[in-house]
C-alpha cells in the first residue's frame, strides 16, 4: 500500500523511471543536439487504470514531466523532442499467459520499440 510506506521509501521509490530517463537525457541530448536532424523520443505508457502499482503510475506521470519539460526547453533548438504514449495493459490473466504466451517480457518488446522511431 502506498500510504505504508515511509517518506525516505516513497521518495526513493517514486523517482527511480524519471531519474533514469533524466540521465540518459542529461548524456545523450547534448550529443544530438550537435547532429543535424536528430530527435530524441521518450516511448512512455503504464498509467491510468491499467498501471502497474500506484508507484508505476506515479513514475510514469514523473517521466511525461519530463519530457514535457525538454521538449519546452528545446523548442529554439534544432533537437526535435518527441513523446510515444503507448497505451498497453499490464497484468494479463493467467488464462489469457496461457492462451497466448510471450517469447519474451513486454518490457523487452517496447525496448526494442524505443531503439528507434521513425520520425516525419
Amino acid at each position: 500500500k502506498l500510504l505504508s510506506l515511509t517518506h525516505e521509501q516513497f521518495a526513493e521509490q517514486a523517482a527511480l523511471l524519471p531519474t533514469m530517463q533524466f540521465a540518459a537525457c542529461r548524456l545523450l541530448v547534448p550529443r544530438l543536439e550537435a547532429v543535424e536532424g536528430a530527435s530524441y523520443t521518450f516511448v512512455t505508457g503504464g498509467a491510468g487504470g491499467d498501471s502497474r502499482s500506484p508507484l508505476g503510475q506515479i513514475n510514469a506521470q514523473a517521466v511525461w514531466g519530463l519530457a514535457a519539460a525538454l521538449r519546452s526547453e528545446t523548442h529554439a533548438s534544432p533537437l526535435k523532442v518527441h513523446e510515444v504514449r503507448l497505451g498497453l495493459r499490464f497484468n494479463r490473466s493467467h488464462p489469457e499467459r496461457l492462451a497466448e504466451p510471450r517469447s519474451s517480457p513486454l518490457s523487452h518488446e517496447l525496448g526494442c520499440v524505443r531503439c528507434r522511431l521513425p520520425t516525419p
